[in-house]
């Protein structure tokens, strides 16, 4: 998780970042010890500032919440805003930009036949160095009551992605990242938000459901599964399993692409297939304690992967493989 450069920092400060995060020590795991959790977030959006108090509130460093770089927010949303269905369908593009402003075309689809053409009926102004909206300038003056909600709808939109962190920032950096960290591991589904995490880590993601909870739109749900029931564990055991073989076979598809491609090997990239590598295991190794499962066979295979991955290293790095020891043929070739 990435960390600007504020100033120093209190001993509170980088939970929420690589940097302090739980390390997964098999040594302080209790067996039998997991939660399951089970997390969505629908339209969530919050002011960075309020965003930070958040993470304040909850123990977590603010300084990971970028500031909103508002006229990018501005060109990206006016550059593919839409509105409408039928004949009443409006849109908008960036028609032209400057050091000073950004100028929006506002266009109406007026149906012909089967086509849709664009009929500009105005143009907007955004001003990039106040970050407050210009003038409005409409093609015919006697169309303004009519387009008008249209024109409010659009910098609406605008104003609501350059003034707010919303899901694309909150989702990758303050949930699904802190979650790995943890540990966590999909659980019964592939995708979505239900994960299983050990239970060493149990009072971080306490902190963690806290603050998703306390953002609005969004909720985290924490249930600690019963050793005592087998079955939840089973499950728990195939899902886990399950989910480490997958993350070994797509690495390792990636891996088997680059070598078929015969193209320039990336050694950053294999760098980082190993470090995954490492991550599984850690995981493989987490998991094996707290749940008491069998991992040989999957420690086998991430084995056998990276070793893979180091004679692509090897290969791309211009590393002349060792010859391969030749077999004795009969006995006067035995020393």
């Amino acid at each position: 998780m990435g960390q600007a450069n504020h100033g120093a920092h209190t001993q509170q400060d980088d939970i929420m970042t690589a940097k302090n995060t739980t390390k997964l020590d098999i040594n302080t795991v209790a067996k039998g010890g997991a939660a399951i959790v089970d997390w969505s977030m629908q339209g969530s959006r919050i002011t960075p500032d309020a965003l930070r108090l958040t993470l304040i509130a909850h123990g977590y460093d603010p300084t990971i919440v970028p500031d909103i770089d508002q006229n990018a927010a501005v060109r990206s949303v006016s550059n593919g805003w839409k509105q409408g269905r039928g004949d009443s369908r409006y849109s908008s593009r960036v028609l032209s930009k400057s050091v000073d402003e950004i100028v929006i075309s506002v266009r109406v689809d007026i149906k012909r036949g089967t086509k849709y053409p664009a009929v500009q009926i105005a143009t907007v102004t955004w001003d990039k160095v106040n970050k407050q909206w210009g003038g409005i300038s409409f093609e015919n003056p006697g169309d303004q009551s009519m387009h008008m909600p249209a024109i409010k709808s659009m910098k609406s939109k605008c104003d609501i992605a350059r003034l707010n962190h919303d899901h694309q920032f909150i989702r990758p950096t303050l949930i699904q990242l802190p979650l790995r960290m943890m540990g966590a591991v999909p659980f019964i589904r592939s995708t979505g938000g239900a994960m299983v995490v050990p239970a060493q880590n149990f009072d971080e993601l306490r902190r963690l459901q806290g603050f998703v909870n306390a953002i609005g739109d969004s909720y985290m749900g924490v249930v600690k599964a019963d050793i005592t029931d087998q079955s939840t564990v089973a499950s728990m055991q195939r899902s886990v399993t399950n989910n480490l073989a997958l993350e070994v076979k797509q690495v390792r598809e990636d891996l088997k692409g680059w070598r078929d491609r015969g193209t320039r090997l990336p050694t950053a990239s294999i760098g980082d297939r190993l470090n995954r590598f490492a991550g599984i295991r850690d995981k493989a190794n987490l998991y094996a304690e707290a749940l008491g499962m069998v991992v040989k066979d999957l420690l086998t295979d991430i084995g056998d992967a990276e070793q893979d991955a180091r004679d692509l290293l090897d290969i791309a790095m211009g590393v002349t493989p060792a010859p391969a020891p030749v077999a004795a043929t009969d006995a006067s070739a035995i020393v």
